[in-house]
């Protein structure tokens, strides 16, 4: 009759579940069970198939907390080059390392098998997402000899690289009477240090040519710049210059990884048919957490990391006739500068103090939320075009101020 008694089903389950909880687990499931817990909405087949985690979908605050359970649980003591290393390992690498540093901390010998990646060539393998950054600076000197008009190089993380269309801006900026062949330079992964860098090769390449900018536009990331920067940002440029990095292949099939100089650094649409903005994944509630206290003056900024923005600045200034600083709106958040909430306020007055500059403040546009991919990042149709559209007609006012 479809009855059932559930007490004798809970009798009859208790043994077999018992006896199955007393089996040990592996470490390699225990390992992924800590990055599926840190990260609930990251699935397991995405943690085993990732390159590494952070490419799997693991944001900052959820990989400094599994590397906070290793730690613990495993009784590891990690230095920050240890973090740094395992921010590029994919889980069974993770495997390897954590094997190996914990039999030499019980002074126990441990031979890495063939399958594990030699430490030599953890160091010399970039990010996968860094590739982009590579794939630049080996493009960006033979764009600059190739451009017949004056160059704007809009210069920032994630953000610009996914909100920047060169074509919709300088179509924009041409009704304007403004004639530029602007270059998309935003790049993932790299960290404060790192976009400083990116500025300084820029620089270096367009004083090398006797060029100026008529402008620089760097975006301004507030997570870099606090004390809570994203995990696993990196730079590899000085690598890249000495030539530790020469020769890394790149993913063709990925966009992501590519520098395309026909379409100064925009994004090829690689994302299907139009569809407005996916669902949020449920960890993003934490980095919205995080990204909002920073906005409104709950987390410090780290001094050292506002003396390399500046160092960045100077950078660009060197080359260019004026620099604007672009803070990349959010999908339902401002910073709300204008009502002077928060101490952003006082960096955006800084900003505005130094010579020639110009802050472009994330209130000054305006997207609806079918518009952004995600929190922090616009979506490759409509999104980008629409912030490239609004970004030119905030520039063209300051050029006109830049002109002779």
């Amino acid at each position: 009759a479809g009855k059932r008694d559930l007490a004798a089903l809970a009798r009859r389950l208790q043994g077999p579940l018992s006896r199955q909880s007393r089996r040990p687990v592996k470490l390699y499931d225990r390992l992924v069970g800590f990055a599926c817990d840190t990260q609930p909405a990251v699935t397991q087949h995405d943690i085993e198939q990732a390159i590494n985690l952070m490419d799997a979908g693991m944001d900052s605050l959820a990989f400094t907390t599994f590397i906070a359970r290793l730690e613990k649980e495993l009784k590891l003591s990690l230095t920050q080059t240890d973090i740094a290393r395992l921010s590029q390992m994919n889980m069974r690498q993770i495997l390897l390392f954590v094997r190996r540093a914990r039999a030499q901390q019980q002074g126990v010998s441990y031979t890495v098998p063939d399958t594990a990646l030699p430490d030599s060539e953890l160091r010399s393998k970039p990010h996968y997402r860094a590739m982009r950054t590579l794939d630049f600076l080996e493009n960006f000197p033979l764009f600059l000899d190739a451009s017949d008009t004056e160059i704007l190089p809009l210069i920032g993380s994630s953000g610009f690289m996914r909100g920047i269309d060169t074509r919709a801006l300088d179509t924009t900026l041409k009704a304007a009477g403004h004639i530029v062949n602007s270059a998309n330079i935003g790049m993932a992964m790299l960290s404060n240090q790192g976009i400083c860098e990116l500025c300084a090769f820029v620089a270096d390449h367009a004083a090398q040519r006797r060029m100026r900018f008529p402008l620089s536009v760097l975006e301004l990331e507030l997570l870099q710049l606090s004390v809570l920067p994203p995990a696993g940002d990196i730079e590899v440029i000085d690598d890249y210059q000495s030539g530790r990095l020469t020769g890394a292949a790149r993913k063709t099939y990925d966009p992501d990884t590519l520098w395309d100089i026909h379409l100064a650094g925009t994004l090829t649409e690689h994302q299907g048919p139009w569809r407005p903005r996916d669902a949020p994944a449920r960890w993003e509630s934490k980095r919205h957490e995080e990204i909002r206290k920073i906005y409104q003056g709950h987390v410090a900024f780290d001094p050292n990391a506002l003396k390399i923005w500046d160092s960045a600045i100077a950078h660009l200034q060197s080359v260019s006739a004026g620099v604007a600083v672009v803070l990349h709106p959010l999908d339902g958040h401002t910073s709300r500068l204008h009502d002077g909430h928060g101490h952003l306020a006082d960096i955006t007055a800084r900003l505005s103090a130094m010579p020639d500059v110009q802050v472009i403040r994330d209130d000054q546009f305006a997207l609806s939320a079918h518009q952004f991919r995600n929190f922090t990042h616009l979506n490759a149709r409509d999104g980008r075009q629409g912030f490239s559209i609004q970004l030119a007609k905030q520039l063209g006012p300051i050029l006109n101020k830049r002109l002779p």
